[in-house]
């Protein structure tokens, strides 16, 4: 019964020893998180004194001050990272338009040659030779230029990499009349002469697909000779110059999907950046210039919401807050040559390569900033005797848990020894009981045994006695 009660009141007390340590622990940990240390402390020790409250106002601005300037270290990773995120599709738009090009000015040469070293030599050394739509079925017959070029692009299509038309308001195949709305506009575009190129981004025999539309201007005397004076052309008058049609190359870039919608979505020049990086420079600049000449600045990247800062009197972090600003400068430069140089090309490649390092010089340079910031040191200094006080309040838990643990152990046996003697008693003093009453009808079997046979000797001693 003592050890039982000792054993009680050691678990009480070291139960109550536990609650404090923990509560401690919860306590400092809430003011270390979520107040911050200066806070914490001054809410602590309730500060009252105008004094102490200024010296506590000057501490909340210059951390706001130190936040901010941290924040600028991350603008520039999320405006590099939002920059080169924008710069994909745009280098998807460049490089399929780089393709059209190539594969408008290929047709056209192609064109040209056949309607000029084909069909024009043949005419002055074999007469009989002429060119038809129909030359399959026609003995002595060529193809015509476009019907050479659709035979071309009908194979090429079959391979899925690129199509293309000759499509016109005059056409005389009846197949090769203006369609679809795009087909339309780019025919009065280029016919009112408002540019060289017509282009879309746009659905396309179900693919996401670029549609490249420049004139067909006639060129050749064959040619102008034939449309003029074909029974099925709704024109006759045209003259070497004129816009005759228009072609029509389509680039597929990828199938039906949210991806491609949204991808496609971000293709627009004017568009490019304004819902992304071009916030983030936004809130970066205006945030430089007030850390380095006061003013507002913004405390959320969606700039609702503003601060006003006081102008860095350190010359030494002002001279460092201007280094970033030509760091910064020099980031967008090469982020802008990104979008100018061919894509994947070794200019391209360089301004990559000189981007990055630039960005990186530029975040360095805005963490020595920030580091020169007296507040920051401090906040340093604190959040390192906190991190050890609440190593220790946890090593504390851990040393009275053990504590707790061993002693269970301890006089949980201390407290069985008794109980087990007593048990070992009774059944020892139980044993010698049964063997006693094991043992006494024996001894009187052994008696009674014993008396019998004396008695039966004394009776024959006596019988012969009185015979004789």
């Amino acid at each position: 019964m003592v050890a039982m009660t000792i054993r009680k009141m050691f678990i009480v007390v070291f139960a109550i020893v536990l609650v404090t340590t923990l509560t401690g622990s919860f306590f400092v940990f809430k003011m270390t998180s979520n107040q911050g240390t200066s806070k914490a402390i001054l809410n602590f020790f309730k500060i009252t004194n105008s004094q102490d409250t200024d010296k506590a106002i000057n501490k909340t601005a210059d951390k706001v001050v130190v936040n901010l300037a941290e924040r600028q270290r991350m603008l520039i990773q999320k405006y590099s990272k939002e920059y080169i995120n924008e710069l994909i599709p745009l280098q998807v738009r460049h490089s399929t338009l780089k393709a059209a090009e190539i594969a408008t000015l290929q047709i056209t040469e192609d064109r040209k040659q056949y309607t000029i070293n084909v069909i024009g030599k043949l005419r002055k050394e074999v007469p009989e030779v002429h060119p038809n739509r129909n030359y399959a079925v026609i003995k002595g017959s060529i193809p015509l230029p476009t019907t050479f070029l659709k035979e071309v692009s009908d194979v090429i299509k079959q391979k899925g990499i690129y199509s293309y038309d000759f499509l016109s308001k005059w056409n005389i195949n009846k197949e090769k009349g203006l369609v679809t709305d795009f087909e339309k506009e780019a025919f009065y575009y280029l016919y009112n002469k408002k540019g060289k190129v017509f282009s879309r981004f746009l659905v396309h025999n179900g693919l996401y697909t670029l549609r490249y539309a420049t004139p067909d201007i006639a060129f050749a005397e064959t040619c102008i000779n034939c449309h003029n004076v074909h029974e099925d052309s709704p024109k006759s008058d045209f003259k070497p110059g004129d816009m005759m049609g228009i072609l029509v190359v389509n680039i597929p870039i990828g199938t039906l999907s949210a991806k491609t919608e949204a991808l496609l979505a971000r293709l627009e020049d004017d568009e490019f950046g304004t819902d992304s990086f071009l916030k983030t420079k936004k809130a970066f600049d205006t945030t430089l210039d007030a850390l380095i000449n006061g003013g507002k600045a913004p405390l959320d990247l969606e700039m609702t919401k503003f601060t006003t800062l006081p102008p860095t009197r350190d010359s030494k972090i002002k001279s460092k807050l201007n280094e970033v600003r030509q760091l910064w400068d020099t980031v967008q430069e090469y982020m802008r040559t990104l979008t100018v140089v061919k894509p994947y090309s070794a200019e391209y490649i360089a301004a990559y390569d000189d981007a990055y390092i630039s960005a990186n010089a530029a975040m360095m340079a805005m963490n020595e900033a920030v580091n020169m910031y007296p507040m920051y040191t401090r906040n340093s200094e604190e959040k390192t005797k906190m991190a050890t006080l609440l190593w220790f309040q946890g090593g504390s838990v851990g040393v009275v848990l053990l504590i707790i643990i061993l002693g269970w152990l301890f006089f949980k046996e201390t407290a069985a020894r008794p109980v087990q003697s007593s048990d070992e008693f009774t059944f020892a003093t139980e044993g010698t009981s049964e063997q006693t009453s094991s043992k006494t009808p024996k001894k009187r079997h052994n008696a009674y045994t014993f008396n019998k046979e004396a008695s039966l000797a004394s009776l024959r001693k006596l019988m012969k006695t009185s015979r004789h």
